[in-house]
């Protein structure tokens, strides 16, 4: 909840407001009641960032198994990760790993029919793998699963 100092040049008094209220630029000075103007507010010099948390208890650090080190804040933590090479997930935006996760899905499906569709063309052929690659493979099928394009192969 928002709180605020007001002054009327000779007392200062805190004020707290619901977060939809409306804030005024002056009011009545609760003590003597005279025209009390809302101050600046000051704002707080912290050693890290809002919200870091170091240890159980605040005191000792936090070992993190995955870096094989201590760090005191999340400063810490980022540049012990970027001396290692790595980064956090939250770099990659909200729907990174939902993202990766359809993709992967699909070309796992996207491989799932190439199998079945190469074992019927297999047996059509009667065993022939060069004619059941080259029937399953086409060029247009691979353009349309995205694996060939205009310049070359894509095998990401």
């Amino acid at each position: 909840m928002p709180l605020f100092d007001y002054c009327c040049g000779r007392h200062t008094t805190e004020e707290l407001f619901f977060p939809n209220e409306q804030i005024p630029e002056e009011k009545p000075c609760s003590t003597c009641g005279g025209r009390a103007i809302r101050m600046l507010p000051v704002v707080a010099k912290t050693p890290g960032r809002w919200g870091d948390q170091t240890g159980k208890y605040g005191v000792n650090g936090f070992f993190d198994r995955g870096l094989g080190a201590t760090y005191y804040n999340s400063m810490e933590k980022e540049k012990l990760m970027d001396a290692k090479g790595l980064t956090t997930l939250s770099s990659f935006g909200d729907d990174y790993v939902d993202d990766s996760l359809d993709k992967q899905t699909e070309s796992d499906l996207r491989h799932e029919r190439n199998i079945k569709t190469f074992k019927a063309k297999m047996a059509d052929s009667g065993g022939d793998a060069g004619k059941a690659i080259a029937e399953t493979f086409t060029l247009s099928e691979m353009r349309k699963q995205g694996t060939l394009t205009d310049t070359g192969v894509n095998d990401g």
